[in-house]
């Protein structure tokens, strides 16, 4: 109910009662797709950075397993984008779904065993399958018209609330469970993923199985194609204000949003917080980066994109900067609230300047390219976070959140002053 009254078809566009109803559980089905998989991923990063700490005995490691869990991510959104072209949005769903689950069966397998090198390979195997899956606000925006697809997308994106809200609060008692059998309280929240991960693919056989490309044809979603779009280069596509704005904005959001989120667990046992607390700054945090999205879905179809960029670029320096003030609860909380929130603005309207500025055959090249360079880009600030912390404590991971998420502003800027051709409307 929630969904369908966020999303309405618009009365203009002619749609058989079938379509309808098509669009509609293949909304639900992304959203519920989205939430448990959400939910599956975030139970398992809550305790990543404490994990290979424990398994190297160096917390210069600690921004190690969310780095590599977005090499995997980018590899999977990379990859999978392209094929599902071939075989289908739901079966590429699918696939995501299988490897999700088996990657973090795998890694909880290595913390039993004590072994960092396989838990590592096993991370990416399960970012695999989490980039893959991350393509659902894509496939939701391709079901709706133009003036309603970051609306779309952000309903999607919203699923990640319930995630948020559960993911994190699963890793104590996961983790109480496992213990209770005797092996390494650590690796119960990999294998409650696996179990998530399972469901996920439940939810995806169940509600998913719709014509994607006839519906998006009918209701015309896609902008027409162009001559020679399918030689077009990724330098024509970013050679769009839009495209490279959008790209611009993911990526240096979800770097500096990737560094505070990741490190904050390690952060914060290091001044005496217990996992419930880390739990509770995660679900705080994730909440912001979800509940609010169909709002900003919203704002994005009736207002400038590039505003709510200027917006959320600026609420998420705010929460960089706020982030090392104070080591006690309550301000880590509402630190982490703003970094998720500020996230959430960018990445719903950098999605929509993308998907707005592609035909149907641009779409597979630049989103996938571009799930590519914005998990790359938080690969990299989760890598260096850990080497930070141990340097510069958290002063110095939100001080490099802040020069990144600088940077959407500077092309904005450069844009105005060196104006290239916008993407036909």
């Amino acid at each position: 109910d929630v969904v369908s009254a966020d999303i309405q078809i618009s009365a203009d566009q002619t749609m058989s009662n079938s379509d309808r109803s098509a669009v509609l559980r293949g909304t639900i089905g992304l959203f519920l797709t989205q939430s448990v998989a959400s939910t599956a991923f975030l139970a398992a990063s809550t305790v990543n950075a404490i994990v290979i700490t424990q398994l190297t005995g160096s917390a210069s490691f600690g921004g190690v397993p969310n780095a590599v869990v977005l090499v995997g991510n980018a590899a999977g959104a990379y990859t999978l984008s392209r094929l599902m072209l071939r075989i289908g949005r739901r079966n590429g769903l699918l696939i995501g779904s299988a490897f999700g689950a088996v990657g973090a069966a795998l890694a909880g397998a290595s913390v039993l065993g004590g072994a960092a090198l396989a838990f590592l390979g096993s991370l990416v195997i399960m970012g695999f399958g989490r980039g893959t899956l991350e393509q659902a606000r894509f496939a939701a925006a391709d079901l709706y018209p133009a003036n309603q697809r970051a609306r779309a997308l952000s309903v999607v994106v919203w699923g990640g609330t319930i995630g948020g809200i559960i993911g994190p609060q699963l890793a104590a008692p996961a983790s109480n469970l496992v213990a209770s059998f005797g092996g390494d309280r650590l690796g119960g929240p990999y294998f409650a993923t696996a179990a998530l991960f399972a469901l996920t693919a439940v939810s995806i056989l169940a509600l998913l199985s719709i014509d994607w490309h006839g519906i998006a044809n009918r209701v015309g979603s896609s902008m027409t194609p162009t001559a020679g779009v399918e030689r077009i280069s990724m330098r024509q596509l970013l050679s769009r204000r839009d495209v490279a704005l959008g790209i611009a904005t993911m990526a240096f959001a979800q770097a500096p949003m990737t560094m505070m989120m990741s490190i904050v667990s390690l952060h914060m046992t290091h001044h005496a917080h217990t996992l419930d607390a880390v739990g509770a700054v995660i679900s705080l945090h994730v909440l912001g980066m979800f509940a609010f999205s169909p709002l900003w879905g919203a704002l994005a179809d009736r207002m400038s994109k590039r505003v709510l960029v200027l917006i959320g670029a600026c609420v998420l320096m705010l929460g960089c900067l706020l982030g090392p003030v104070s080591n006690e609860l309550i301000p880590i909380e509402v630190a982490l609230f703003f970094v998720g929130l500020g996230w959430s603005i960018c990445y719903v309207s950098g999605s929509a300047l993308l998907t707005g500025a592609l035909t149907r055959e641009e779409k597979a090249r630049a989103q996938g390219t571009n799930d590519l360079i914005v998990n790359l880009s938080s690969a990299l600030g989760g890598l260096a976070s850990g080497v930070i912390l141990s340097s510069w404590d958290y002063l110095g991971v939100g001080t490099l959140g802040v020069a990144l998420i600088s940077l959407p502003i500077l092309v904005m800027l450069i844009q105005r002053l060196r104006p290239v051709p916008a993407a036909a409307a």
